[in-house]
């Protein structure tokens, strides 16, 4: 009710002026003889300019007030949409600096749970809210930024989807190194105490070390993972640069208000016809599991390029 009123109020004071406008010019036309009318017409015409004019000036500055809150909200919705998308892609960067680094299954199981998987679910989050975001940006801008995260949530669904198949191999490959390597470390340590007839120093340790060579079958076989494989080396080449890094380069640049001229190369105009053709579904409550963009742009340019990704 505080709201109708507030809304209205203005349109009252307006209609009152014009009527007050009228009503002077109405009795300046009378021809009687009262002193007092000419006067009540002078008053009703101040009153009414008064009225009229206030209310041009209350509409402008209530235009003004609303433009800046406006303003500040698409703002806060593009800073926080954006600060969302770099803690996600500083996760996904320092998790394959990491495992490139380390080099062991453990490391790779452990980024992906950590760093991987959850990063996930805040791309999936961002994709929401772009999608009901109304008056937040130009419609066209929003349905890239949808898309470009739809691109972005199939690289890392498809490096899950990986990790499920693969990782229990790899995690038992691992085991059995582990298992080895401490055979040998005994092994080691016995033989250097035996030959030094003293307490082993760590220089003796290493010096050991070096003349055997650890089994790397588990770190292996995590560098011929078709997608693994190319994101831990980053070549500039790879899946990647060119579903991933180039699709979040690219949402920075819409929220920065940036140029945005050329198009990855990967983006395909099929993409946004199928998200129109999902949204239509959804609206009409005829979705299925079935539309998923997610899946289609995975079976499109992932797994159909498996076999070539690692040479």
């Amino acid at each position: 009710m505080k709201e109708w009123i507030k809304n209205n109020l203005l349109i009252f004071l307006l209609v009152l002026g014009i009527v007050f406008l009228f009503g002077s010019i109405s009795l300046y036309g009378y021809e009687g003889s009262a002193k007092w009318i000419p006067e009540l017409a002078k008053a009703m015409m101040g009153l009414s300019f008064t009225v009229i004019f206030g209310g041009i000036v209350k509409l402008i500055f209530d235009k003004y007030q609303e433009d800046k809150k406006r303003e500040e909200k698409i703002k806060e919705f593009k800073a926080g949409t954006l600060n969302q998308l770099r803690k996600v892609f500083d996760s996904i960067d320092s998790a394959r600096l990491l495992i490139e680094a380390h080099k062991s299954a453990k490391i790779y199981g452990d980024k992906m749970r950590d760093d991987i998987f959850p990063s996930i679910v805040p791309l999936y989050d961002i994709k929401r809210s772009l999608a009901d975001s109304v008056n937040m940006m130009d419609k066209e801008n929003i349905k890239q930024l949808r898309l470009n995260m739809h691109y972005m949530v199939a690289y890392l669904q498809a490096l899950a989807n990986e990790y499920k198949d693969e990782y229990l191999k790899i995690s038992n490959m691992q085991f059995y190194e582990e298992e080895w390597k401490k055979q040998l470390r005994d092994k080691l340590i016995k033989q250097l105490i035996e030959d030094h007839k003293q307490a082993v120093f760590p220089e003796d340790f290493l010096a050991g070390i070096d003349i055997h060579e650890s089994p790397v079958y588990a770190w292996k076989k995590i560098e011929r993972l078709p997608l693994m494989g190319t994101f831990i080396i980053d070549n500039y080449d790879s899946l990647y640069r060119k579903l991933f890094v180039d699709f979040y380069e690219w949402s920075k640049r819409i929220l920065k208000e940036q140029e945005t001229n050329h198009y990855p190369e990967k983006f395909n105009p099929k993409y946004l016809a199928k998200l129109e053709e999902i949204d239509l579904k959804k609206s009409n409550g005829e979705i299925t599991k079935n539309d998923s963009l997610v899946n289609l742009i995975i079976n499109d340019l992932i797994n159909s390029n498996k076999k070539i990704l690692v040479k």
